[in-house]
């Protein structure tokens, strides 16, 4: 029941908006390292979790040995998270690696094998969870599978490491240094982006291409000057390639400064959480927040206790909205198993 479930959670979120789809960035400069993600899509109901660490947490699907992945989350995050709680779309943990989810129709997911497998929002939360760097996410792939993803990610640490990861023929594709001349992503294969900027074609793609190589353009005019912050020159990039209603939220993360700003198309005003107020400890409860909340400036103490109901509704409404089949009995099962996960 699990699987299906979030199967369908996967497609919808691919194939809801056929023509707009998400943008990403990497703004890096002397003292500079800034990343920039908006979500572009039909589905416009968000909540944002400070997720805690030294929780206990399981997947529910084994591998072919039959054994399932089991794993006590190291670092707690900031997530901003589509259909539900443990489902992050993007976010920032507490070394400082960030993630951004972007659409990608040539996907295809590794076949089943001995790594026990994540599906797509699951696995976000699990890098989230365990990984403090780039090299941490690749090396992931030999413990755990990622399935029924229909996505390519945008990632960066601390210390300004990018990658690009995709799924390409059953298999993790990076992109990292050298391979990685465009510190962005859109929603076309990461090489064929760059055979076609570096042939002069980029501009003249798709809407996906053309999005790339306006953000490229922007990156590479970038100078760091008292007349705009990094922070302010990182949103009117994301304004430039956004798809108007449609971009339901841009962010904003600072990386070196940890902190988080964020936009909505029902609150245009600027709000931030700085990361490192938050208590990340699992003693205390997790927090949540209405990414759409009518508020401005520094919402850090705003974030309130996670309350189960209003997470529940909110995945209820995901689920009913989009015609998925599923009792009342089997919404509160898959639920109540992110819910309950216990201190280690």
């Amino acid at each position: 029941m699990f699987r299906c479930l979030l199967i369908v959670i996967s497609v919808i979120l691919f194939f809801s908006s056929p023509i707009y789809s998400c943008s990403s960035f990497v703004l890096k400069s002397d003292n500079i390292l800034i990343f920039g993600t908006n979500y572009d899509n039909d589905i416009y109901p968000g909540q944002i979790f400070i997720n805690k660490k030294g929780i206990k947490k399981t997947g529910w699907e084994p591998g072919t040995t039959g054994e399932v992945a089991e794993w006590v989350s190291k670092y707690g995050s900031v997530t901003f998270n589509v259909a539900g709680y443990q489902l992050p779309w993007a976010g920032m943990n507490e070394k400082g690696l960030v993630i951004s989810t972007m659409a990608l129709g040539e996907t295809k997911n590794p076949a089943p094998d001995e790594r026990p497998p994540l599906v797509s929002a699951y696995w976000m939360q699990y890098i989230f969870d365990t990984c403090a760097t780039v090299d941490d996410v690749i090396a992931s792939d030999k413990i755990v599978k990622i399935k029924d993803t229909v996505d390519h990610y945008l990632i960066c640490d601390a210390e300004g490491n990018i990658a690009v990861i995709e799924f390409l023929e059953g298999k993790m594709v990076v992109h990292k240094q050298d391979s990685l001349p465009i510190k962005a992503l859109t929603n076309s294969v990461y090489s064929q982006c760059v055979s076609e900027w570096n042939d002069g074609r980029l501009v003249k793609g798709n809407n996906s291409k053309k999005r790339l190589a306006k953000v490229q353009k922007m990156l590479s005019d970038f100078q760091p000057n008292k007349n705009i912050s990094p922070v302010s020159y990182s949103f009117n990039i994301l304004k430039t390639v956004d798809a108007g209603r449609y971009t339901r939220w841009s962010i904003v993360f600072d990386i070196q400064n940890r902190m988080i700003y964020f936009k909505t198309y029902k609150n245009k005003k600027e709000c931030y959480i700085n990361f490192d107020k938050n208590d990340y400890g699992c003693e205390t409860p997790a927090l949540m927040m209405d990414i759409h909340s009518k508020q401005k400036g520094d919402v850090t103490g705003n974030l309130k206790e996670l309350d189960k109901n209003e997470c529940l509704k909110h995945f209820k409404r995901f689920i009913r909205e989009y015609e998925l089949e599923m009792s009342e009995e089997e919404i509160e099962k898959l639920f109540n198993m992110f819910i309950t996960f216990p201190c280690d």
